[in-house]
């Protein structure tokens, strides 16, 4: 009686698995609602969908081959100007690189013209206050000889 019971208890349980597992694996395709019209037009266009894409997908694979094939072939074809190009483009970006050391170098000498107007700036402004200084020391000076001697 147990090992009845034991033996149903598992095959409930493996049939539940099965049933479970193949219901997640069921796509849209796999629909089993409605009349027998409607799940063989439901066949019917998944077959045709599942066709369009293998298609698709068979077109593009020949484009890409046949544009490889035709890469290849003007590479065999002209060879010199294919080497003409690389070396083209590799003096297109040494130029790009030259640009751009032409600019930093143009940044940098800005950066250098605007320190040194501020060093001038700077020194402008001490200039200023040691000037000061000295008009206060002869203005002190007049005024000590004025008071103490006079002229």
């Amino acid at each position: 009686m147990k090992m009845r019971l034991f033996l149903s208890a598992a095959v409930m349980a493996s049939f539940f698995a099965v049933t479970s597992h193949a219901q997640a694996a069921s796509s849209n395709c796999d629909n089993q609602g409605g009349d027998f019209l409607h799940r063989m037009a439901t066949k019917e266009d998944c077959l045709n969908d599942r066709l369009d894409k293998k298609i698709d997908k068979y077109q593009q694979n020949r484009e890409l081959r046949q544009q490889k094939v035709e890469e290849f072939r003007d590479r065999v074809k002209n060879a010199p100007e294919y080497e003409k190009q690389k070396l083209q483009d590799k003096l297109d970006k040494l130029d790009g690189k030259k640009k751009l050391d032409e600019k930093i170098g143009k940044f940098n000498q800005q950066r250098a013209e605007r320190v040194e107007k501020f060093q001038q700036m700077k020194n402008q402004q001490q200039q200023d206050i040691e000037d000061l200084k000295a008009a206060r020391q002869r203005t002190r000076d007049n005024v000590n000889s004025l008071l103490h001697g006079g002229l």
